[in-house]
């Protein structure tokens, strides 16, 4: 890492709802924080940096950087007070920033002062900070009496709101001496002032101007009927409003603020007129105790549209990306351009990856469902569902294996990659063709993906057993099973696959001919025995048993890797860091803070790893010299037996 750059894992964004885990970077000329896992990311430019300012708060520091214009405040948390020295010299050599210090107060008074910007609502009590909430999380201001003003917030179905309890409303008592938002009564004139004026009318007007709620109601400015969703599956009308979108239906009704709608892809279905709109939203919605990450939509592209937005000029001009005049073509492409312009968010189309069908996906499962492999440009994406996004930048490599599906024998012109992440975990794509091999490895080459058992010169055969040779290799099984009662060491269950390797070849295999004249040269006495065997299935069971090895319990275990040491010290101090977090998201924010680690703060665990590896390897001599031992000594006393 160069000079002026430095990286801090388990970094939470603070937001409304729970904090997000992740990392951030300080660069040059940014400051960009990434979620663990992919999804959410946030970017702020050297050029936008009004103030930094950190508060120590129960579980770490709080940094909190206030951009130019109305773009949002970023808060990150997590930080520990060791590192404030390095931070303030990063600020202030990288962006010209000095970080100082603010106050939080956390005397629990509910009486104070309120500030307001064009991004957030600020309360604060003896000039320290209580809380602090955006603009672009209200919904309405009103009067509730002629001294009192109540905020509604936005109640979305992302699961942050629906899984915890969720801020509605809030309001505000503004005595009449209040300061700076009182009215002197002597000023008003009753004869001329249309209505009375008053510091909670005052401090309405204010909000107002800022929250900017008049767009968030009334007729939205584009709406799709009978729109078909796979996932959550049914079928929704969908209304584009100035600060949301709504979907409902039968079976379904969400109501999503664009804050959390990270980007929407346009990816057609190969050999199809159908083509995938996704929606990725982070977080996600829920519905029942399922969690959706990507609304999948699906539209026919024989399909035209002509929408007109719904926009006069005054509200157009908060919305420069829209085109003039109407959006026409197929109704999927009108859909992500509307959302695109409307929800701010970016748009991503097909790769560049071809598929020996000419179509930009290859045919796939996953857990149990059929669908279709994306290689995009900078990440891998399968649909329908589950609807799984990896980024090749988390990424740790890509292995091509053999067919291992429930009817492998007989489908042997398939294999399956297995995606292995960086932060931990692994996805498995089954029952790819044949054909697409040659096509996945040379694309993945030029992506510089790491591939771990083929190389770009790699063919498909040397990866994959032909149909034939698998018909003997099955056949030869299950005629030395019938023969002798119990497999042979051929019956064993393959070993771990490596592409390329010589292991695959099968010397010495009987062919088709062999075999029947062996089963020829059988005399009709054992014919009909070995149909018995064939028929009984309590048989076959035992035989499987019987070659199936068991693990010696007094073997030495394997040595723990350095990332599996950091992480057996680490984890109670992650744990205490973000309490409530689930197993998953401990391990992605310890992947993570790993992943960030300098070369000389892992070589205490790595030197722990190969002290671990020596003793492992000199056990292991041990025990070997000791099991030699023991099989000499039964081969002696079955011998002295037999001479018996």
């Amino acid at each position: 890492m160069s000079e002026g750059e430095q990286t801090y894992g388990s970094i939470s964004l603070v937001g409304r709802g729970a904090p997000a885990p992740g990392a951030v970077r300080f660069d040059r000329d940014k400051v960009s924080w990434k979620k663990t896992g992919g999804g959410r990311a946030v970017e702020v430019g050297k050029d936008e940096i009004l103030s930094m300012t950190y508060a120590a708060v129960p579980g770490g520091v709080v940094l909190t950087i206030r951009r130019a214009g109305d773009k949002d405040t970023v808060k990150l948390k997590g930080f520990r007070g060791s590192e404030l020295a390095s931070l303030k010299d990063l600020c202030r050599k990288n962006y010209g920033a000095d970080l100082t210090k603010t106050e939080a107060q956390i005397n629990g008074r509910n009486w104070g002062e309120v500030g307001v910007t064009k991004t957030a609502i600020t309360f604060a009590v003896d000039g320290k900070d209580a809380f602090e909430v955006a603009t672009k999380d209200i919904a309405a201001v009103s009067l509730a009496t002629k001294h009192e003003v109540v905020m509604e917030f936005h109640v979305d179905d992302v699961a942050q709101q629906s899984n915890k309890d969720a801020l509605v409303e809030m309001s505000f008592y503004v005595p009449p001496t209040s300061e700076p938002w009182g009215v002197d009564e002597s000023e008003q004139n009753p004869e001329t002032d249309e209505e009375e004026r008053t510091g909670a009318k005052n401090l309405q007007d204010a909000i107002l101007a800022v929250a900017d709620v008049a767009t968030d109601t009334g007729t939205p400015i584009a709406e799709f009927e009978s729109v078909s969703l796979v996932a959550p599956r049914g079928k929704v009308a969908v209304e584009l409003h100035a600060q949301f979108m709504r979907l409902s239906g039968a079976a379904a009704d969400f109501k999503i603020q664009y804050g959390a709608l990270q980007r929407v892809f346009l990816l057609p279905k190969p050999n199809s007129a159908q083509t995938y709109a996704v929606m990725h939203l982070d977080p996600p919605i829920r519905k029942g105790q399922t969690f959706y990450a990507h609304i999948v939509a699906q539209f026919n592209q024989n399909e035209e549209l002509e929408i007109e937005p719904a926009l006069d000029d005054e509200t157009r001009a908060k919305f420069p990306n829209l085109e003039e005049g109407t959006y026409e073509g197929p109704s999927g492409d009108v859909f992500v351009r509307l959302l695109k312009a409307i929800g701010g968010c970016k748009l991503t189309r097909q790769g560049q990856f071809t598929a020996a069908d000419g179509g930009h996906a290859v045919k796939a499962s996953n857990k149990a469902e059929v669908g279709h492999l994306f290689p995009l440009e900078k990440s891998f994406f399968y649909l329908p569902k589950p609807a799984t996004l990896l980024h090749y930048a988390d990424v740790e490599s890509v292995e091509f294996e053999r067919h291992s599906g429930p009817h492998a024998a007989a489908t042997q012109r398939t294999f399956d990659v297995l995606v292995s992440m960086r932060g931990g975990g692994a996805h498995t794509f089954h029952g790819i063709p044949k054909s697409e091999f040659q096509n996945l490895v040379n694309f993945l080459t030029a992506k510089h993906l790491k591939i771990s058992n083929v190389d770009a010169n790699a063919r498909a055969d040397a990866l994959i057993d032909d149909d034939d040779e698998e018909d003997h290799h099955a056949s030869r099984l299950r005629s030395e099973v019938d023969e002798d009662g119990h497999g042979g060491s051929d019956s064993e269950e393959d070993e771990d696959f490596a592409a390329g390797s010589d292991s695959e070849s099968d010397g010495g295999e009987p062919t088709d001919e062999s075999g029947s004249e062996s089963a020829s040269d059988e005399s009709d006495d054992e014919k009909p025995a070995k149909k018995k065997a064939k028929k009984s299935p309590k048989a076959k069971a035992s035989k499987k048993k019987a070659t199936k090895k068991k693990k010696d319990p007094n073997a030495p275990k394997r040595p723990l890797s350095s990332y599996m040491i950091f992480a057996g010290e680490t984890r109670a101090s992650i744990v205490a860091e973000n309490p409530g977090a689930s197993i998953g998201e401990v391990g992605k924010a310890l992947g993570a803070k790993w992943k960030a680690f300098s070369a000389e703060e892992k070589a205490p665990f790595e030197a722990k790893a190969r002290d671990a590896k020596v003793k492992y390897e000199e056990a292991m001599k041990a025990y070997k010299a000791s099991a030699s031992a023991g099989s000499d000594g039964e081969d002696s006393d079955e011998g002295g037996s037999d001479s018996e």
